[in-house]
């Protein structure tokens, strides 16, 4: 008789696919988490110019994790569980308040932060410190406040308008500026926040990063000048970018500027951009000696045996990400503080006389720029712009803006923002102020802009859902203590400006307006300008 073996088997093959069930088990959580995320992303900021890299980022993230995937199954597992927990717990806080209140900040940064615990949970400090650089690299993907974007992006708007109308013009072209609008021959071109520079400026920073991880210079002064240099790079880029589209419009009419090649000089920027990048590296070879580090390979030591995975951990932490999507989902606020209390519309609630005011007919409003309208469309819900006129020719502006949704924020229309890209300089910076009205008082803030000789003293206030309070993180702490009640607030801008050269005059005709205004509404159609519930005196 011929004896019968039983068939061998490798035991690292019955174990090979085993690592892809933890693997497997944390991406059914991620997508649940995040999944929705990046939907929304894709549905509305990264079909922006001023977020477009936002995909390119992720999907370049993740291709550098996938090259680190052996070196990390490689590594011997030493948790941080603590450090771990406490951070997938911050996590969490971030994405469920992130993502019910349309904070795209917390929400996306929540995933970065996820990211870093699990791979503490996994791998410890050793594989954090082994994938530092596309932990770095997802940075860059995070949308920013819009408080911190609007401080930066101003400057460069005017700084890139103001460099591409001194070249064009020394060229010949008959162009002209007002701040951030240039206008050439018949056309008037508003520079965008895209075409500021800030935007790209993120997304090249990002590219300059990745090129000296996979260039692997050894000099770390020759990688920090390379980056530095990259701000610079960014801005001539844009100058080049702005200048192709004023002179495409020049030459071919507006329809020609604002549709392919729209998109092309967008392109065209990336272009020169990577050009002068690597024309810059090459000089700095000239000074750095092009030696590169040596990547280390992988270790055949110990740390290389295969270790059974463990599922419950993965599992359990599966189940967070679900449970975060799901709070976030239930807290999300559905009711439209609008749809519980009627409301008309501004146009005609405001009265067109009161007291010793009418409405100047001799005023002919000046219609935006089309892309200009098409921002505010985007924006708002309803503006009015009105100029009133008293006995004695004085003449005050009222401007109303109104948004159904203050997750959209108001920050288009704020005046530090508008009036300097309309060219104005704000000689007077934004300093509180009160407007007593009957036995309330109305918290405001009041600024003084100048263009030329025009001096433009402005007082205005924010009203969200019911209170009156600023732009910027009071704003935004307003419409989340709306939201986590399940509620999403609307709310109006209300500016009064006057032209004078007397400012405090004019903010005592301003206040006398105002009141006199109020006085003049119902008290209906007054809450529909500064609530309530405004402060008692």
């Amino acid at each position: 008789m011929i004896p019968v073996t039983a068939p061998q088997t490798n035991p690292e093959t019955g174990l090979r696919w085993q690592p892809y069930v933890p693997l497997a088990l944390i991406l059914v959580g991620w997508t649940a988490m995040f999944g929705p995320s990046y939907v929304g992303l894709a549905n509305t900021i990264w079909s922006s110019d001023a977020n477009g890299h936002g995909p390119i980022i992720l999907a370049v993230s993740l291709w550098l994790l996938w090259q680190k995937k052996d070196a990390l199954l490689a590594l011997v597992r030493r948790p941080a569980n603590f450090s771990a927990s406490v951070l997938l717990l911050l996590a969490v806080l971030m994405y469920v308040v992130g993502r019910s209140q349309t904070v795209w900040t917390l929400e996306i940064a929540a995933q970065n932060i996820a990211l870093f615990s699990l791979l503490l949970f996994f791998f410890g400090w050793r594989g954090v410190r082994l994938v530092w650089f596309p932990l770095l690299f997802l940075v860059f993907m995070i949308p920013w406040p819009g408080e911190w974007i609007d401080a930066v992006t101003q400057p460069l708007k005017s700084a890139v308008s103001n460099v591409a109308s001194s070249v064009l013009y020394s060229l010949g072209y008959p162009v002209g500026r007002s701040g951030v609008i240039l206008i050439i021959g018949p056309y008037q071109l508003l520079v965008a926040d895209a075409c500021s520079g800030l935007n790209s400026l993120f997304t090249l920073e990002a590219l300059g990063l990745l090129y000296l991880n996979l260039m692997n210079y050894s000099s770390a002064l020759r990688n920090v000048l390379l980056a530095i240099l990259i701000v610079p790079i960014s801005f001539a880029a844009n100058v080049v970018r702005v200048i192709i589209l004023v002179l495409v419009t020049y030459h071919f009419g507006d329809e020609a500027g604002q549709g392919f090649v729209h998109g092309f000089a967008g392109m065209v920027l990336f272009l020169v951009a990577l050009v002068l990048i690597l024309a810059t590296d090459s000089l700095l070879g000239l000074v750095f000696f092009k030696r590169r580090r040596q990547r280390a390979a992988l270790s055949s030591s110990s740390e290389g045996v295969s270790v059974r995975p463990d599922v419950l951990r993965p599992a359990v932490l599966a189940l967070v990400m679900v449970g975060a999507s799901v709070a976030a989902v239930v807290i999300t606020p559905r009711t439209y503080l609008s749809d519980q209390h009627a409301r008309e519309k501004l146009a005609d609630i405001v009265p067109k006389s009161f007291g010793a005011w009418e409405i100047d007919k001799s005023i002919v409003p000046v219609p935006p720029s089309p892309d200009l309208q098409e921002v505010l469309d985007a924006t708002y819900d309803e503006t009015v712009a009105l100029t009133y006129r008293d006995r004695e020719g004085q003449r005050v502006m009222l401007s109303l803006a109104y948004g159904r949704n203050q997750h959209k924020g108001m920050n288009t229309h704020r005046p530090e923002v508008c009036y300097p890209a309309q060219g104005f300089r704000v000689v007077q910076g934004s300093t509180p102020g009160q407007v007593k009205f009957s036995e309330r008082t109305i918290p405001v803030t009041r600024l003084v802009a100048a263009l030329g000789p025009r001096n433009e003293p402005i007082t205005y206030w924010l009203l969200v859902g019911d209170k009156i309070t600023q732009f910027g993180y009071p704003q935004r702490a307003t419409t989340m203590s709306y939201g986590l009640r399940g509620i999403v607030p609307d709310g109006v801008l209300v500016r009064v400006s006057s032209i004078g050269g007397d400012n405090a005059a004019a903010f005592a005709e301003q206040e006398k307006f105002i009141t006199d205004l109020l006085g003049a509404m119902t008290p209906q159609h007054r809450a529909q300008l500064i609530g309530s519930l405004v402060n008692p005196a």
